[in-house]
């Protein structure tokens, strides 16, 4: 990071750190929540998050999903997870 980009991350407020977000960041967001919606949840996960990152051409987390082989398999796990009936019933991964 350059100087002129280097700044303080102190506390802030949430329309503050969300002008953080580099427009990449910001595309990934906006697929995850568009993955969301068209699956009913009410929310956006960490498990939409990484499915958004997962169809993220040229981008570095899905570039080394590639690099290590799993890339496929972690799409085809969180999909699976998403569209379980578990999952469907509330029992995301993170409220257990």
């Amino acid at each position: 990071m350059g100087d002129d980009q280097q700044r303080e991350l102190g506390p802030m407020n949430e329309e503050e750190w969300v002008k953080l977000l580099t427009p990449r960041m910001r595309a990934v967001m906006r697929r995850a929540w568009v993955n969301a919606r068209q699956r009913g949840h009410g929310f956006i996960g960490t498990e939409h998050v990484l499915a958004a990152l997962t169809a993220d051409d040229g981008g570095i987390a899905r570039q080394a999903l590639i690099d290590l082989g799993v890339a496929g398999e972690v799409r085809r796990h969180i999909t699976a997870t998403m569209d379980s009936e578990e999952y469907r019933h509330g029992l995301r991964p993170d409220s257990r």
